[in-house]
């Protein structure tokens, strides 16, 4: 499949989900309040850090394992050990009153993870099979059927957090779909362990999992500690900003990254990574400037009772955009199972934020704190791309240790 047509219809796939939530906060705001919006846009970020620390990494190791004898039976075994860390430290962190969150939210929180966890790995697993269309129409499509299905629970039981009820409610049938996709094109459809390649996957994991919690976190932190009068205004112009953005890189980068792992493994890494380095440039450019001038559309439309202006909702879009041009960097380092570098950029960048946080406390200028945001994530992207490129000079990125890895899971 073309790059042209898989980014469009990863771009259909992408928009989806934003859209859906943009009319989801549409009727809660005018039917539960502002409050209850944040409060929804609160809990929905924290799940999302918790998706993205717990299952992205897994994500990422499948597209380059998939195809390992026994990746089943280890990628089972490795959802179902990470599923159970996920309630036992929710639960944890309830009982020492770290969470503020009540029993049945903290519930619904495990309950939505662990679901959407097994959406992800088997979701890729079929895209890796060749069945991209039938990944990306069944996943459009229960996308509407999830939002509606829990917009409806909320609105009827008048608690936001059973939104996250109905998504799992409705979305059971998507697994039922992917399993049995899954079972009729494989030879081998069989749950058996490998026990090195289990070791390979959690011992490379770890590393990714700190990662992905540092990315997560430094996307979503300062929802969570940004008080005061603006923290509605603040809370509802990053979730558009961002999202917007994400509509258009996260497409194109989930339709490079398997490119870009099949270059890797034929040694035409080179090429392949600056021309599609300026794809996403271009990318760039486009999604900032959609985000800039129809940002503050979005959510005043949302939350009228707020205003927003340009500028802000523009540089959380540059913010997002810094993201994923660190996110396209890091693809790279995904396929050598080395992330060692990024972790360590992006863990002291995240430090410096937090930093800057605790001291701002919802009193300094928010353009000023988005600003700093952005050169904290431009000066990651800048070490990786002179580290990459010191890759590249010295023919080190063509190395097929993804490849070597395969064999000794054998």
């Amino acid at each position: 499949m073309k790059l042209k047509f898989e980014f469009f219809i990863m771009l259909v796939n992408r928009a989806s989900n934003p859209l859906m939530m943009f009319f989801a906060l549409f009727v809660i705001s005018n039917y539960m309040g502002s409050s209850a919006t944040t409060q929804f846009l609160l809990f929905y970020s924290l799940s999302q850090w918790i998706l993205t620390t717990c299952f992205q990494w897994q994500k990422n190791r499948f597209v380059s394992t998939y195809k390992v004898d026994g990746a089943a039976g280890s990628y089972l075994f490795s959802y179902l050990l990470v599923s159970s860390i996920i309630i036992v430290v929710l639960i944890m962190l309830k009982l020492t009153s770290i969470l503020t969150y009540s029993f049945t939210q903290v519930f619904l929180l495990c309950l939505y993870s662990i679901y959407m966890g097994a959406v992800y790995i088997l979701g890729i697993w079929v895209r890796m099979q060749g069945g991209i269309k039938q990944y990306i129409n069944a996943d459009t499509t229960f996308v509407y059927i999830r939002w509606g299905c829990g917009l409806s629970l909320t609105l009827y039981i008048g608690e936001v957090e059973y939104i996250f009820l109905g998504f799992i409610l409705s979305g059971l049938p998507l697994l039922f779909y992917y399993v049995v996709y899954i079972k009729n094109h494989i030879d081998k459809f069989k749950f058996k362990f490998n026990k090195r390649m289990l070791t390979t996957i959690l011992s490379t994991g770890l590393l990714m999992a700190v990662y992905d919690f540092i990315v997560s976190g430094m996307l979503y932190i300062d929802r969570f500690l940004v008080k005061g009068d603006i923290s509605d205004s603040f809370i509802m112009s990053s979730t558009v900003g961002t999202q917007i953005t994400s509509i258009i890189l996260g497409a194109l980068i989930s339709a490079v990254y398997p490119r870009l792992a099949t270059a890797y493994k034929n040694g035409a890494i080179k090429l392949v990574f600056i021309k599609n380095l300026l794809i996403v440039s271009v990318a760039i450019s486009i999604a900032v400037t959609i985000t800039y001038f129809l940002g503050p559309l979005f959510a005043g439309f949302i939350m009228p009772s707020e205003t927003f202006d340009s500028i802000t909702i523009g540089l959380f879009g540059l913010s997002q955009s810094a993201h994923f041009l660190i996110a396209y960097f890091v693809l790279i380092y995904n396929l050598h199972n080395k992330v060692i570098i990024p972790t360590v950029s992006y863990g002291l960048a995240f430090s410096c934020y937090y930093v800057y946080l605790t001291y701002f406390n919802g009193v300094g200028n928010i353009q000023q704190l988005i600003l700093y945001k952005i050169l904290l994530l431009l000066l990651v992207s800048f070490v990786l791309f002179i580290d990459i490129y010191r890759r590249v000079r010295n023919a080190d990125i063509a190395d097929i240790a993804d490849i070597a890895d395969m064999e000794r899971c054998k």
